[in-house]
């Protein structure tokens, strides 16, 4: 019985955080306008491919010219939503929003997971109210997928060291999809897991076959669509 109020009370935390964070960054999303420069350009964009039909070869409207100075994962989904829910403001915004949201939820699990519920609970709290969250996650930008896919990367190498290096997997899986969603930002969880290791003077591990194979995972596609 004391585990389930236990439970109870924990997961209240978590609906409580959840809830702070859909009235702060969806409450009036739908209301026209409130894009920046950036996030109109890479709306363009979006709209260009529905246009065209031309998923690989971006074009950008605005610069005449091809889109090259980001990858594409970010325009991609923005475009699918395009295609879903129609082309207005408020689906322009959808990915990053919904990037948002569910990265206060990572936040929380990551607090639980290192410490307990109430660390998990505060850090989503400091991380909503940070001045500029709420604002970039109401824009058609880059930062806050970019912010989540690093963030989920980190949590599974820390799951690596708590609970099997299959989730070296994930590891990989999660960088590469912060690579492509804003380039060399995507890189910073193999530059901090790597000064981890060698500062922990594990640097075995950067050989083992599963960090490898998550190596892979993480720059085998970049390097495709490089390529």
């Amino acid at each position: 019985m004391d585990n389930l109020i236990t439970k109870a009370k924990h997961n209240h935390l978590f609906f409580i955080l959840l809830w702070m964070a859909a009235i702060l960054i969806f409450a009036y999303a739908w209301v026209p306008g409130g894009l920046d420069v950036d996030s109109c350009n890479y709306a363009v964009v979006a709209k260009e491919i529905l246009r065209t039909n031309k998923w690989l070869g971006l074009y950008d409207p605005v610069y005449q010219g091809v889109f090259y100075y980001h990858f594409p994962l970010c325009i991609w989904i923005t475009a699918l939503f395009f295609k879903l829910f129609g082309i207005t403001t408020f689906t322009a915004k959808l990915f990053s929003m919904m990037s948002s949201f569910v990265l206060v939820g990572v936040i929380f699990y990551f607090g639980k997971l290192l410490k307990n519920h109430w660390v998990g609970f505060f850090a989503g709290v400091s991380f909503l109210l940070t001045n500029h969250i709420v604002r970039l996650s109401r824009q058609c930008r880059m930062d806050l997928p970019v912010s989540l896919f690093i963030t989920l990367a980190i949590l599974s190498f820390i799951l690596v060291q708590k609970r099997s290096r299959l989730y070296y997997l994930f590891f990989g899986l999660f960088t590469c999809l912060a690579i492509f969603s804003k380039d060399v930002f995507g890189l910073a969880p193999l530059i901090i897991v790597f000064i981890y290791l060698v500062m922990r003077w594990r640097i075995k591990e950067l050989f083992h076959p599963l960090f490898i194979l998550g190596l892979l995972f993480a720059i085998g596609p970049v390097l495709f669509w490089i390529w």
